[in-house]
């Protein structure tokens, strides 16, 4: 699964584009978490061949994404492995 990423500030957020998708569901999402660390997850259908997925963060803290079989695992606040 080819991706892209990224963080931004102000306020905190880690974006991950992904390219050769498509949302399953027809309009834009957001889940509110709410927690310590995460506030919210978006997704949209950023282009008719790329989706955008938004992690809204309480504040700043480093990621890493780990390919999977079916997809990636984003993984927050959390040392990288080797």
């Amino acid at each position: 699964m080819a991706y892209k990423s990224f963080a931004l500030d102000k306020p905190s957020r880690v974006v991950v584009d992904f390219e050769r998708a498509q949302l399953a569901m027809a309009d834009d999402d957001t889940i509110e978490v709410g927690n310590a660390i995460l506030r919210r997850i978006r997704s949209s259908q950023s282009s008719p061949t790329s989706v955008r997925v938004v992690l809204d963060l309480a504040r700043p803290r480093p990621f890493w994404i780990e390919p999977q079989a079916e997809g990636v695992v984003i993984h927050l606040g959390a040392a990288r492995r080797p």
